[in-house]
């Protein structure tokens, strides 16, 4: 497994994304809950009196529209939320253009952040703040495993943490 969910969204708080109250996460596949979990262990550390507060919708598939369901649920259920977190790139775009669409000021009333850095994130307006990994490292280290594996070359880890980076623009 080539991943660096888990690692990126727990190194977060340094960075204003998880600052203060009312923070939210919308969640998506297996590997945003990965990411949720680091979420949630970095706002447990570093707010312990601030609830972590999670929006999921179950077996609803990535699209934008399931961002701007998010985006109401999050909202419903946590009115006072001033920024959301979301697993993926495409929810959050949904998100950013519902909100605008809706009157809500993106940054000034509500931040939102998605993960991946698709090409999308730096076109929308505002321009979204996101996780960025090296995907040609992804595509790399994942061919040169599955290489290893057919020659059958032992494995040291099949796991490879690729890093990642904070793209700060201006949605949060």
């Amino acid at each position: 497994m080539i991943r660096s969910e888990q690692g990126a969204d727990h190194s977060l708080p340094s960075n204003d994304l998880l600052m203060g109250a009312g923070r939210c996460f919308g969640s998506g596949d297996a590997r945003a809950i990965r990411r949720r979990d680091g979420f949630t262990r970095a706002v447990g550390e570093l707010l312990p009196d601030e609830p972590v507060r999670i929006v999921d919708l179950p077996d609803r598939d990535i699209s934008m529209d399931t961002g701007v369901d998010l985006l109401d649920a999050a909202l419903e259920r946590f009115p006072e939320a001033t920024a959301i977190m979301f697993a993926t790139d495409v929810l959050a775009t949904g998100a950013v253009l519902a909100a605008q669409r809706r009157g809500i000021a993106v940054p000034d009333r509500l931040a939102i952040t998605g993960f991946g850095d698709f090409e999308m994130s730096r076109h929308l307006n505002p321009a979204l703040t996101t996780v960025s990994v090296d995907v040609g490292t992804i595509g790399t280290k994942a061919a040169e495993l599955l290489l290893a594996r057919l020659a059958g070359t032992a494995i040291e880890s099949a796991t490879v943490d690729v890093g990642y980076r904070i793209v700060t623009r201006e949605s949060a």
